[in-house]
């Protein structure tokens, strides 16, 4: 039993982080695709401190309970 939870722990903190990470560098690769110039830099942070948080959070509660399912089988 603590094994499971341990395991969808860690895919919670895992899934967050990465969740994060590509939501922030996809938003940077796309600005730089689409040539969006920021000069004062207020996208980013709004991406950085607000949009990226938000998705890693939602990716990182899909991954535990994904992995909470699968480990319940």
């Amino acid at each position: 039993m603590a094994g499971r939870g341990l395991f969808t722990l860690g895919a919670f903190i895992l899934g967050t982080i990465i969740g994060y990470l590509v939501i922030l560098f996809g938003w940077i690769a796309y600005t730089e695709m689409a040539d969006i110039f920021d000069r004062e830099g207020a996208m980013i942070m709004g991406v950085a401190f607000f949009f990226a948080p938000i998705g890693g959070l939602f990716l990182g509660l899909v991954a535990s309970i994904v992995i909470f399912r699968r480990m319940s089988l």
